[in-house]
């Protein structure tokens, strides 16, 4: 009798309105268990994985966050004062708002094959200088 109930829930869970299959002896209701769990746990990795990509965070954001804790951990173990604490915090908001604009303003105005790495690009300066063609 537990042996169908935890069979029943297990096959709610991951059959998804298809036709339900009934085993009729308990070693094939054991057999459809095991399948059921295996069936769960590699859901469960997949949407993991999937997740873990949609949600990974931004570098420059986590780094900025770190400074922000840092200079507020400054300020307070140096004793300053609450208005410079908010003009410091409020000139690297700034500063970071500053760098992203002009990252996104720039790339969008070059043409798309001026969009590649810089160190390409300065590589292929240097050694048209040493190189010059005629």
């Amino acid at each position: 009798m537990y042996l169908l109930i935890i069979y029943t829930g297990f096959n709610g869970l991951t059959n998804m309105g298809y036709e339900q299959t009934d085993p009729q002896r308990w070693e094939e209701m054991l057999f459809c268990i095991a399948v059921v769990l295996m069936q769960i746990v590699l859901e469960a990795y997949i949407l993991g994985t999937l997740f873990h990509y949609i949600v990974k965070k931004d570098q420059g954001v986590e780094n900025f966050r770190k400074r922000l804790v840092m200079l507020e951990e400054y300020a307070a173990t140096r004793g300053l004062p609450f208005e410079l604490r908010g003009r410091l915090r409020k000139h690297f908001e700034f500063q970071y708002q500053k760098t992203q604009e002009v990252d996104t303003g720039v790339l969008n105005l070059m043409p798309s094959s001026l969009k590649v790495n810089p160190k390409t690009l300065t590589l292929n300066y240097k050694l048209q200088t040493l190189n010059p063609i005629p």
